[in-house]
Protein backbone atom coordinates (compact mmCIF):
# COMPACT_ATOMS: atom_id res chain seq x y z
CA UNK A 1 0.00 0.00 0.00
CA UNK A 2 1.18 3.50 -0.94
CA UNK A 3 0.22 7.25 -0.62
CA UNK A 4 1.28 10.12 -3.17
CA UNK A 5 1.12 13.34 -3.39
CA UNK A 6 0.47 14.54 -6.72
CA UNK A 7 3.24 12.02 -8.36
CA UNK A 8 5.50 12.03 -5.28
CA UNK A 9 5.54 8.82 -3.18
CA UNK A 10 4.59 9.93 0.77
CA UNK A 11 7.89 8.29 2.63
CA UNK A 12 6.45 5.04 4.72
CA UNK A 13 7.21 6.81 8.48
CA UNK A 14 3.92 8.94 7.76
CA UNK A 15 1.50 6.19 6.73
CA UNK A 16 -0.34 4.14 9.03
CA UNK A 17 -1.92 0.59 8.97
CA UNK A 18 -4.65 -0.35 10.89
CA UNK A 19 -5.26 -3.59 9.64
CA UNK A 20 -7.34 -6.88 11.63
CA UNK A 21 -8.00 -10.30 10.32
CA UNK A 22 -12.05 -11.93 10.72
CA UNK A 23 -11.20 -15.34 12.57
CA UNK A 24 -14.52 -16.13 11.46
CA UNK A 25 -13.63 -15.18 7.49
CA UNK A 26 -10.55 -14.79 7.55
CA UNK A 27 -10.18 -11.94 5.70
CA UNK A 28 -8.81 -8.43 6.61
CA UNK A 29 -10.35 -5.01 6.68
CA UNK A 30 -8.92 -2.06 8.65
CA UNK A 31 -7.75 1.37 7.71
CA UNK A 32 -4.76 3.23 6.23
CA UNK A 33 -3.75 6.79 7.18
CA UNK A 34 -1.85 9.47 6.23
CA UNK A 35 -0.46 11.92 8.37
CA UNK A 36 1.42 15.28 7.79
CA UNK A 37 1.13 18.78 8.53
CA UNK A 38 -1.10 20.57 5.87
CA UNK A 39 0.22 23.93 4.30
CA UNK A 40 -0.49 26.34 1.26
CA UNK A 41 0.92 23.51 -1.49
CA UNK A 42 -1.59 21.04 -0.15
CA UNK A 43 -4.83 23.38 -1.74
CA UNK A 44 -6.33 21.75 -4.72
CA UNK A 45 -3.63 18.59 -4.63
CA UNK A 46 -4.34 15.27 -5.33
CA UNK A 47 -3.85 12.42 -2.74
CA UNK A 48 -3.49 8.81 -3.97
CA UNK A 49 -3.46 5.63 -1.95
CA UNK A 50 -2.47 3.18 -3.91
CA UNK A 51 -2.99 -1.12 -2.84
CA UNK A 52 -2.05 -3.44 -4.82
CA UNK A 53 -3.10 -7.56 -4.41
CA UNK A 54 -2.33 -10.59 -5.62
CA UNK A 55 -1.64 -8.14 -9.28
CA UNK A 56 -4.48 -6.24 -9.13
CA UNK A 57 -3.96 -2.80 -8.10
CA UNK A 58 -7.02 -0.66 -6.59
CA UNK A 59 -6.79 3.31 -6.44
CA UNK A 60 -8.63 6.19 -4.76
CA UNK A 61 -8.06 9.85 -5.00
CA UNK A 62 -8.88 12.81 -2.56
CA UNK A 63 -8.60 16.19 -3.86
CA UNK A 64 -7.59 19.07 -0.86
CA UNK A 65 -9.16 22.06 -0.17
CA UNK A 66 -7.85 23.92 2.50
CA UNK A 67 -10.40 26.49 4.05
CA UNK A 68 -10.02 30.10 3.13
CA UNK A 69 -8.54 29.34 -0.45
CA UNK A 70 -10.37 30.05 -3.35
CA UNK A 71 -11.32 26.78 -5.46
CA UNK A 72 -11.47 27.15 -9.19
CA UNK A 73 -13.89 24.76 -11.84
CA UNK A 74 -12.72 23.51 -14.85
CA UNK A 75 -12.78 25.94 -18.03
CA UNK A 76 -16.19 25.75 -20.01
CA UNK A 77 -16.47 27.18 -23.56
CA UNK A 78 -19.75 28.20 -25.07
CA UNK A 79 -19.73 26.60 -27.90
CA UNK A 80 -17.81 23.74 -27.14
CA UNK A 81 -16.82 23.65 -30.45
CA UNK A 82 -16.60 26.76 -32.34
CA UNK A 83 -15.91 27.49 -36.25
CA UNK A 84 -13.46 29.83 -36.79
CA UNK A 85 -14.13 33.29 -37.30
CA UNK A 86 -17.20 32.33 -33.95
CA UNK A 87 -17.33 34.29 -30.74
CA UNK A 88 -16.27 31.78 -28.01
CA UNK A 89 -16.63 32.29 -24.67
CA UNK A 90 -14.78 31.02 -21.93
CA UNK A 91 -15.93 31.05 -18.42
CA UNK A 92 -14.15 29.45 -14.90
CA UNK A 93 -16.52 29.73 -11.38
CA UNK A 94 -14.10 30.41 -8.72
CA UNK A 95 -15.18 29.56 -5.05
CA UNK A 96 -14.80 29.25 -1.53
CA UNK A 97 -14.98 31.30 1.75
CA UNK A 98 -12.54 33.36 0.86
CA UNK A 99 -13.01 37.24 0.19
CA UNK A 100 -13.34 38.17 -3.52
CA UNK A 101 -11.60 41.70 -3.50
CA UNK A 102 -8.58 40.22 -1.72
CA UNK A 103 -8.53 37.55 -5.63
CA UNK A 104 -6.25 38.74 -8.68
CA UNK A 105 -7.79 36.92 -11.91
CA UNK A 106 -6.14 37.16 -14.94
CA UNK A 107 -6.16 35.39 -18.29
CA UNK A 108 -3.05 34.12 -20.20
CA UNK A 109 -2.70 32.35 -24.11
CA UNK A 110 -0.62 29.86 -23.72
CA UNK A 111 1.52 30.68 -20.70
CA UNK A 112 1.57 34.49 -21.69
CA UNK A 113 -0.92 36.89 -20.32
CA UNK A 114 -3.11 38.41 -22.94
CA UNK A 115 -1.86 41.37 -24.26
CA UNK A 116 -4.63 44.32 -25.12
CA UNK A 117 -7.24 43.35 -27.83
CA UNK A 118 -6.91 40.34 -27.61
CA UNK A 119 -9.92 39.59 -25.55
CA UNK A 120 -12.80 40.73 -23.51
CA UNK A 121 -12.44 39.59 -20.30
CA UNK A 122 -15.25 39.63 -17.39
CA UNK A 123 -15.56 39.33 -13.63
CA UNK A 124 -19.34 39.15 -11.65
CA UNK A 125 -19.48 38.14 -8.36
CA UNK A 126 -22.79 36.12 -7.89
CA UNK A 127 -25.41 35.84 -5.15
CA UNK A 128 -23.90 33.20 -3.45
CA UNK A 129 -20.29 34.66 -2.83
CA UNK A 130 -18.57 33.15 -5.84
CA UNK A 131 -17.12 34.62 -8.36
CA UNK A 132 -17.33 33.94 -12.71
CA UNK A 133 -14.78 35.19 -14.74
CA UNK A 134 -15.02 35.11 -18.49
CA UNK A 135 -12.93 35.47 -21.68
CA UNK A 136 -14.56 36.36 -24.98
CA UNK A 137 -12.29 35.89 -28.19
CA UNK A 138 -13.01 35.17 -31.49
CA UNK A 139 -11.63 31.84 -32.87
CA UNK A 140 -8.69 31.94 -35.51
CA UNK A 141 -6.31 29.43 -36.63
CA UNK A 142 -3.84 31.04 -34.00
CA UNK A 143 -6.02 28.78 -31.32
CA UNK A 144 -5.47 25.50 -33.18
CA UNK A 145 -4.64 23.32 -30.50
CA UNK A 146 -4.01 26.07 -28.34
CA UNK A 147 -4.54 26.75 -24.82
CA UNK A 148 -5.76 29.48 -22.76
CA UNK A 149 -5.71 29.53 -18.69
CA UNK A 150 -7.24 31.44 -16.15
CA UNK A 151 -5.09 32.52 -13.19
CA UNK A 152 -6.42 33.49 -9.47
CA UNK A 153 -3.44 34.83 -6.99
CA UNK A 154 -4.83 34.84 -3.35
CA UNK A 155 -2.22 35.57 -0.15
CA UNK A 156 0.71 34.99 -2.44
CA UNK A 157 -0.73 31.81 -4.07
CA UNK A 158 -1.65 31.04 -7.42
CA UNK A 159 -3.86 28.73 -8.72
CA UNK A 160 -4.37 27.76 -12.44
CA UNK A 161 -6.86 25.88 -14.86
CA UNK A 162 -6.37 25.22 -18.09
CA UNK A 163 -8.48 24.58 -21.34
CA UNK A 164 -7.73 23.55 -24.58
CA UNK A 165 -10.33 25.17 -27.85
CA UNK A 166 -12.17 22.71 -29.76
CA UNK A 167 -11.12 24.02 -33.80
CA UNK A 168 -10.87 21.74 -36.25
CA UNK A 169 -8.20 21.01 -38.79
CA UNK A 170 -8.32 22.86 -41.56
CA UNK A 171 -5.74 21.98 -44.95
CA UNK A 172 -4.75 24.24 -47.08
CA UNK A 173 -5.70 25.76 -50.43
CA UNK A 174 -3.29 26.55 -53.32
CA UNK A 175 -3.51 29.14 -55.88
CA UNK A 176 -2.27 28.53 -59.34
CA UNK A 177 1.20 29.29 -60.00
CA UNK A 178 2.28 32.57 -60.92
CA UNK A 179 5.79 34.09 -62.87
CA UNK A 180 7.25 36.43 -63.20
CA UNK A 181 8.19 37.69 -65.90
CA UNK A 182 4.89 35.96 -67.26
CA UNK A 183 7.55 34.48 -70.50
CA UNK A 184 10.85 33.07 -68.57
CA UNK A 185 14.20 33.82 -70.48
CA UNK A 186 16.30 31.24 -70.74
CA UNK A 187 19.72 32.54 -68.59
CA UNK A 188 18.02 35.38 -66.81
CA UNK A 189 16.03 34.81 -63.01
CA UNK A 190 12.55 33.95 -62.79
CA UNK A 191 10.22 33.88 -59.54
CA UNK A 192 7.32 31.37 -59.42
CA UNK A 193 4.46 32.08 -56.57
CA UNK A 194 2.11 29.78 -55.06
CA UNK A 195 -0.95 31.94 -52.70
CA UNK A 196 -1.41 29.15 -49.70
CA UNK A 197 -4.57 29.70 -47.97
CA UNK A 198 -7.37 28.29 -45.20
CA UNK A 199 -5.06 26.20 -43.26
CA UNK A 200 -4.34 25.19 -39.82
CA UNK A 201 -0.66 24.80 -38.72
CA UNK A 202 1.41 23.14 -40.24
CA UNK A 203 2.64 22.94 -43.35
CA UNK A 204 5.36 21.57 -45.31
CA UNK A 205 6.76 23.20 -48.75
CA UNK A 206 8.57 22.10 -51.56
CA UNK A 207 9.47 22.87 -54.76
CA UNK A 208 10.40 20.29 -57.95
CA UNK A 209 11.75 20.55 -61.16
CA UNK A 210 10.79 17.52 -62.55
CA UNK A 211 11.87 14.79 -60.13
CA UNK A 212 14.93 17.09 -58.41
CA UNK A 213 14.20 18.97 -55.72
CA UNK A 214 15.18 22.97 -55.39
CA UNK A 215 17.31 23.60 -51.99
CA UNK A 216 15.96 25.46 -49.48
CA UNK A 217 17.86 28.89 -50.39
CA UNK A 218 15.82 29.54 -53.50
CA UNK A 219 12.82 28.56 -51.84
CA UNK A 220 11.13 32.04 -49.73
CA UNK A 221 8.07 30.76 -47.80
CA UNK A 222 6.79 34.03 -46.24
CA UNK A 223 5.41 33.62 -42.24
CA UNK A 224 1.47 32.63 -42.35
CA UNK A 225 -0.68 35.61 -41.54
CA UNK A 226 -4.46 35.47 -40.45
CA UNK A 227 -7.19 35.74 -43.56
CA UNK A 228 -10.27 37.22 -43.54
CA UNK A 229 -11.47 33.74 -43.50
CA UNK A 230 -10.08 33.76 -40.00
CA UNK A 231 -7.70 31.22 -41.34
CA UNK A 232 -3.66 31.27 -42.14
CA UNK A 233 -2.57 32.47 -45.01
CA UNK A 234 1.32 32.96 -46.54
CA UNK A 235 3.03 32.72 -50.13
CA UNK A 236 5.83 30.61 -51.52
CA UNK A 237 8.20 31.83 -53.80
CA UNK A 238 11.45 29.73 -56.07
CA UNK A 239 13.54 31.83 -57.36
CA UNK A 240 15.38 30.04 -60.24
CA UNK A 241 17.65 30.93 -63.25
CA UNK A 242 16.61 28.39 -65.90
CA UNK A 243 18.62 27.28 -68.67
CA UNK A 244 17.86 26.30 -72.78
CA UNK A 245 17.99 22.88 -71.21
CA UNK A 246 14.89 23.29 -68.91
CA UNK A 247 12.67 24.51 -71.51
CA UNK A 248 9.05 22.10 -70.94
CA UNK A 249 10.52 21.24 -67.65
CA UNK A 250 7.43 20.63 -65.17
CA UNK A 251 7.63 22.78 -62.03
CA UNK A 252 6.09 21.69 -59.25
CA UNK A 253 5.13 23.37 -55.63
CA UNK A 254 4.27 20.18 -53.10
CA UNK A 255 2.71 21.18 -49.79
CA UNK A 256 1.97 18.28 -47.02
CA UNK A 257 -0.13 19.82 -44.17
CA UNK A 258 0.64 18.14 -41.05
CA UNK A 259 -2.65 17.58 -39.17
CA UNK A 260 -4.36 15.80 -42.05
CA UNK A 261 -1.76 14.36 -43.41
CA UNK A 262 -2.82 15.85 -46.58
CA UNK A 263 -1.13 16.37 -49.77
CA UNK A 264 -1.51 19.22 -52.53
CA UNK A 265 0.53 20.36 -55.49
CA UNK A 266 0.41 22.62 -58.43
CA UNK A 267 2.01 22.17 -61.98
CA UNK A 268 3.84 24.53 -64.29
CA UNK A 269 4.98 23.90 -67.50
CA UNK A 270 8.21 25.79 -67.77
CA UNK A 271 8.77 27.55 -71.62
CA UNK A 272 11.36 29.54 -72.24
CA UNK A 273 10.62 32.43 -74.55
CA UNK A 274 11.52 31.62 -77.96
CA UNK A 275 11.39 27.96 -77.58
CA UNK A 276 8.98 25.20 -78.85
CA UNK A 277 6.28 23.44 -76.99
CA UNK A 278 3.31 20.88 -76.92
CA UNK A 279 0.06 22.23 -75.94
CA UNK A 280 -1.91 20.30 -73.44
CA UNK A 281 -4.43 19.25 -76.17
CA UNK A 282 -1.57 17.39 -78.42
CA UNK A 283 0.13 15.97 -75.22
CA UNK A 284 -3.66 14.29 -74.66
CA UNK A 285 -3.50 13.39 -78.52
CA UNK A 286 -0.57 11.42 -78.01
CA UNK A 287 -2.39 8.70 -76.27
CA UNK A 288 -5.39 6.53 -77.85
CA UNK A 289 -7.10 5.95 -75.03
CA UNK A 290 -9.24 3.10 -76.90
CA UNK A 291 -6.45 1.27 -78.31
CA UNK A 292 -3.83 2.33 -76.02
CA UNK A 293 -1.01 2.86 -78.45
CA UNK A 294 1.37 5.48 -78.00
CA UNK A 295 2.68 6.99 -80.91
CA UNK A 296 6.72 8.04 -80.55
CA UNK A 297 8.92 9.15 -79.56
CA UNK A 298 6.98 10.13 -76.61
CA UNK A 299 8.56 10.60 -73.15
CA UNK A 300 5.77 11.57 -70.54
CA UNK A 301 7.66 12.32 -67.33
CA UNK A 302 5.67 11.19 -63.77
CA UNK A 303 2.13 10.64 -63.72
CA UNK A 304 -0.66 12.61 -66.23
CA UNK A 305 -4.36 13.38 -66.05
CA UNK A 306 -5.97 12.81 -69.56
CA UNK A 307 -9.18 13.39 -68.31
CA UNK A 308 -9.89 16.64 -69.27
CA UNK A 309 -12.11 17.74 -66.26
CA UNK A 310 -12.18 14.44 -63.88
CA UNK A 311 -15.20 14.66 -61.39
CA UNK A 312 -16.49 12.53 -59.06
CA UNK A 313 -18.61 9.96 -60.50
CA UNK A 314 -17.10 10.14 -63.68
CA UNK A 315 -14.23 7.95 -65.66
CA UNK A 316 -10.85 9.21 -64.81
CA UNK A 317 -7.82 8.26 -66.64
CA UNK A 318 -3.65 8.65 -65.57
CA UNK A 319 -1.02 7.49 -67.44
CA UNK A 320 2.54 7.17 -66.51
CA UNK A 321 5.84 7.10 -68.22
CA UNK A 322 8.84 4.95 -67.10
CA UNK A 323 12.21 5.04 -69.21
CA UNK A 324 14.90 2.40 -69.90
CA UNK A 325 12.30 -0.57 -69.12
CA UNK A 326 9.48 -2.65 -71.33
CA UNK A 327 6.06 -3.32 -69.69
CA UNK A 328 6.63 -7.46 -70.42
CA UNK A 329 9.47 -7.24 -67.77
CA UNK A 330 7.98 -3.97 -65.12
CA UNK A 331 5.29 -4.63 -62.57
CA UNK A 332 3.15 -1.60 -62.09
CA UNK A 333 0.57 -0.90 -58.68
CA UNK A 334 -1.42 2.28 -58.83
CA UNK A 335 -2.83 3.37 -55.60
CA UNK A 336 -4.83 5.88 -54.02
CA UNK A 337 -3.26 6.30 -50.58
CA UNK A 338 -2.31 2.73 -49.31
CA UNK A 339 -5.14 1.05 -51.23
CA UNK A 340 -4.65 -0.03 -54.79
CA UNK A 341 -7.32 1.45 -56.81
CA UNK A 342 -10.24 -1.23 -58.90
CA UNK A 343 -9.68 -0.25 -62.39
CA UNK A 344 -8.50 -1.41 -65.51
CA UNK A 345 -4.53 -0.93 -66.34
CA UNK A 346 -3.11 -1.11 -69.89
CA UNK A 347 0.55 -1.21 -69.86
CA UNK A 348 2.80 -0.66 -73.72
CA UNK A 349 5.92 0.21 -74.91
CA UNK A 350 6.86 2.78 -76.98
CA UNK A 351 7.64 2.12 -80.14
CA UNK A 352 10.88 3.81 -79.89
CA UNK A 353 12.22 1.44 -77.27
CA UNK A 354 12.66 4.35 -74.94
CA UNK A 355 10.42 3.02 -72.29
CA UNK A 356 6.97 2.41 -71.77
CA UNK A 357 3.85 3.86 -69.99
CA UNK A 358 0.99 2.34 -67.50
CA UNK A 359 -2.69 3.70 -67.64
CA UNK A 360 -5.68 3.46 -65.32
CA UNK A 361 -8.71 3.92 -65.85
CA UNK A 362 -11.25 3.68 -62.80
CA UNK A 363 -14.52 5.64 -61.51
CA UNK A 364 -13.64 8.19 -59.08
CA UNK A 365 -15.33 8.38 -55.96
CA UNK A 366 -16.13 11.38 -53.73
CA UNK A 367 -13.15 9.98 -50.86
CA UNK A 368 -10.67 10.54 -54.05
CA UNK A 369 -10.85 14.23 -53.60
CA UNK A 370 -7.48 15.78 -53.00
CA UNK A 371 -6.20 11.99 -52.71
CA UNK A 372 -3.16 11.21 -53.30
CA UNK A 373 -2.27 8.53 -56.73
CA UNK A 374 1.00 6.77 -56.22
CA UNK A 375 1.90 4.43 -59.69
CA UNK A 376 4.43 2.29 -57.87
CA UNK A 377 6.98 0.46 -60.65
CA UNK A 378 9.61 -2.67 -60.37
CA UNK A 379 12.17 -3.37 -62.96
CA UNK A 380 15.15 -5.38 -62.32
CA UNK A 381 15.04 -5.67 -58.82
CA UNK A 382 14.80 -1.63 -58.58
CA UNK A 383 11.29 0.24 -57.19
CA UNK A 384 10.34 3.82 -58.05
CA UNK A 385 7.30 6.09 -57.75
CA UNK A 386 5.62 8.53 -59.25
CA UNK A 387 3.02 10.48 -57.20
CA UNK A 388 -0.14 13.12 -58.51
CA UNK A 389 -2.48 14.98 -55.71
CA UNK A 390 -5.59 13.79 -57.95
CA UNK A 391 -8.21 17.32 -57.90
CA UNK A 392 -11.54 16.18 -58.89
CA UNK A 393 -14.57 18.99 -59.87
Amino acid sequence: MFWYKGITRISEDKCRRNILEDPESRTFRGTIEVKFPADPGCHEEDFRMELIHYGKTIERTFRMVLGGSPVLSEITSDPRDPHYGQSVTLRCQVTGDCDPRDMAVKWLKGDKPLEKGEGAEKRITEKDGSVSCSLQITATALDHRGSYSCSVTHEGKTLRKKHYVHLPDKAPTLSAITVRPERPVSGKEAVFTVTISGFTPDIRVKWYKDFSTFPRDAITTSDPEIGQDFLFTCSTSLRFTPQDSDHEALLRCEVTHTASKKFHEQKYKLLLSGGTSTSAEEHRSLYTQDSGHVKPPVKLRGIRCLTETPRVGGEVSLTCYVGGCDADNTVFVWRKGMFPINGKIQNQNLEDGSGCVSTITFIALESDRDCRVTCETTYNLETREEHLALTLQ
